[in-house]
């Protein structure tokens, strides 16, 4: 009998299936599946701000840093305003996270909206953010 268990769930041993006879006639008893499994548990006698401290001092300083990288964004521009501002904020930012050409060329245009979006209209396959940047200063 299955106990609604599947047969090899039900494990090999006689002392499992036969618990109540002692003997191999007798009925089989359900397995002690959780009785068979042992869990290793760690307890933690920690306050959240003492948590948050402990993940914080063996949090490499890179993820740190990572962190503070995040919080950066690239505000958009349209045209109004000094286009050369703009183009130092996107320069300085482009050095400071390491973007490749390619990085730089889709945040750029990601950036673009307006007036000044209408450059990447009439982009060829092959522009670059510093063909962008032509266009822009057209």
């Amino acid at each position: 009998m299955g106990y609604g268990l599947a047969r090899a769930s039900q494990g090999n041993s006689t002392s499992n299936r036969y618990r109540d006879s002692g003997s191999h006639g007798g009925t089989p008893a359900a397995p002690d599946v959780i009785g068979q499994q042992s869990v290793p548990t760690v307890q933690a006698q920690m306050s959240c701000p003492e948590a948050v401290a402990l993940a914080q001092a063996i949090a490499p300083e890179e993820t740190r840093a990572n962190k503070a990288r995040i919080l950066l964004k690239l505000l958009p521009y349209s045209g109004e305003g000094s286009l050369e501002t703009f183009l130092a904020k996107f320069e300085y930012m482009a050095k400071y996270l390491g973007w490749s050409r390619a990085d730089r060329f889709h945040h750029l245009c990601a950036s673009l909206e307006g007036a000044a979006g209408q450059v990447l209209w009439g982009l060829k396959s092959d522009a670059t953010a510093d063909s962008v940047i032509s266009v822009l200063r057209t």
